[in-house]
């Protein structure tokens, strides 16, 4: 702002008079809710079939996967003369003995460790980069990153003769390009808070979980569908689904944080615009070849945001909380069939139950409420930390009930309530923009993204630790993971209500 424009400003404001204040707030709902409405078709329906394309391919790659994993582990354990992934052995009872099962679950635990690495490293430079270059391009060049990561596993499992199967925990390693599915996941997050009003956005964060729920209740018949043409039919179905979402967010998604960026720089011409982008893309890529200034720079950037505003970085905190507690959602099949001496298909089914109350609840309930709360002439800043809030507070009740359940009566009020950690997630992604301000989202959902990849670093191994102790426990202490879910996500709750929000948090939130 120029200083001439700062000295012809009155110093005293009339106070304004609360008839203008409403219509001045009815205003900017009204522009809000036409701002959504023009979003949808260039933005988020875009969004949502690429993370719905996402899931089923998710979903057929996990299965296929497994079961290449399980022939080759078999093979070596019981054959290791000859062999190849042409035959498959899924059948033989050998490959389903407990050995084999611990040599799956190792590779694909470890494997899983290796992936986050990336996006500790990675995820806030990338979120860096988008502020300055646009979302579209990081979330394209990470959808990218994954396709050649599973290009490169499927290689490895399709000959077995040639490359050792743990060649896939390095090859981890390769979401160093575009930073894996966490920066997918935030630059998501980022492209709708660009596009849509503050009114609407945890709207549309309930439509993308949506989506991906939606994609694994479509997923999972598809895939025991291809899967009866062969695993590598499968295969090539499920990476299709990728290539699909690629080509839909790239031809059908509009940037609009990198239309408004071109919008400022007409109205504030920069002489070397492009020499300056390409000295940012450049420095995010050479901090990443060097992990130690990699590290440097992501801890700067989570202490910029943490110091800019301590109610966020308090509130950020309350994200690895619910992740470690949240994990626990994992063991729900094997909690159940151990607990109640269930089979896993009668688990299973007790999980769709769980799952669809979700999707329930993110297609028609909480958008109603939401905007029933925005009705109520509630602003979008106090209507997101109270449903973050009394969600989380449910969550933890849930989380509480389940582990603690002596029969299979009592879990069923608790299964419903078990999902609002979810809606507490998306009301808190809605919420922290408001308090950072705009100019930063990229590196805040990728500050988050951090967060997350430390919460599943952590939350794998010490979650399967507790369900061991609690095994050889017995007894009620058979929930003990929930049990310590609900302890985690507790906490998480007692800081969301102790953190005070008022209007006055948006109005002073640090603007670039």
């Amino acid at each position: 702002m120029s200083m001439a424009n700062t000295e012809s400003r009155p110093l005293l404001q009339p106070e304004a008079s609360p008839e203008s204040v409403e219509n001045a707030t009815i205003e900017t709902r009204e522009t809000g809710t036409k701002t959504t409405r023009a979003a949808w078709t260039v933005v988020i329906l875009p969004l949502l079939v690429g993370i719905f394309l996402g899931a089923v391919g998710t979903n057929i790659q996990e299965v296929t996967m497994s079961e290449f994993g399980e022939d080759i582990l078999c093979r070596n354990r019981f054959s290791p003369v000859g062999g190849g992934a042409a035959t498959l052995v899924a059948n033989d009872p050998r490959c389903k003995t407990a050995e084999v099962q611990a040599d799956l679950s190792m590779l694909q635990a470890v494997e899983q460790t290796f992936g986050v690495i990336p996006a500790i490293l990675t995820s806030v430079l990338y979120g860096a980069a988008s502020d300055r270059l646009g979302r579209k391009p990081i979330l394209c060049l990470s959808l990218v990153g994954m396709l050649v990561l599973y290009a490169t596993d499927y290689l490895i499992y399709g000959f077995p003769e040639i490359f050792n199967i743990y060649l896939i925990w390095p090859t981890a390693l390769l979401t160093f390009v575009g930073g894996g599915p966490f920066v997918t996941n935030s630059m998501t997050y980022a492209m709708v808070s660009d596009a849509v009003s503050e009114a609407d956005r945890a709207d549309i964060f309930f439509y993308i979980i949506a989506a991906d729920l939606s994609g694994n209740l479509v997923g999972a018949p598809v895939t025991f569908y291809v899967m009866k043409y062969g695993p590598w039919f499968a295969t090539a179905v499920g990476y299709s689904c990728y290539v699909a979402r690629l080509f839909v967010i790239l031809f059908f998604c509009k940037d609009l944080k990198r239309d408004t960026f071109v919008l400022r720089n007409e109205d504030e011409p920069e002489p070397d615009e492009e020499q300056s982008n390409k000295g940012a893309l450049s420095a995010a890529f050479g901090a990443m070849l060097n992990p130690a200034l990699a590290i440097k720079k992501a801890y700067s950037a989570c202490f910029e945001i943490f110091r800019g505003n301590r109610k966020v970085g308090i509130l950020l905190l309350t994200l690895l909380f619910s992740d470690l507690g949240g994990y626990a959602n994992i063991l729900f099949n094997q909690y159940i069939a151990k607990r109640f001496d269930w089979s896993w298909s009668q688990a299973n089914l007790l999980a769709s139950i769980k799952t669809f109350t979700r999707l329930a609840l993110m297609v028609a309930i909480m958008p109603l409420v939401s905007q029933l709360l925005n009705r109520l002439g509630m602003t979008p800043l106090i209507k997101d930390a109270q449903i973050s809030r009394y969600a989380m507070l449910l969550a933890t009740i849930s989380s509480f009930g389940i582990g603690l359940a002596s029969t299979f009566y009592a879990i069923i009020p608790f299964l419903p309530l078990y999902t609002f950690r979810s809606v507490s997630r998306a009301s808190l992604n809605s919420l922290l923009p408001s308090l950072a301000g705009p100019e930063r989202n990229g590196v805040l959902y990728s500050v988050m993204a951090v967060l997350d990849s430390l919460g599943v670093m952590v939350a794998a191994p010490a979650t399967a630790a507790v369900f061991k102790i609690g095994l050889h426990l017995g007894g009620v202490w058979i929930g003990l993971p929930f049990i310590l879910s609900g302890v985690l996500m507790g906490m998480s709750t007692l800081v969301l209500f102790a953190v005070r929000i008022t209007h006055e948090d948006h109005i002073n939130a640090p603007r670039l």
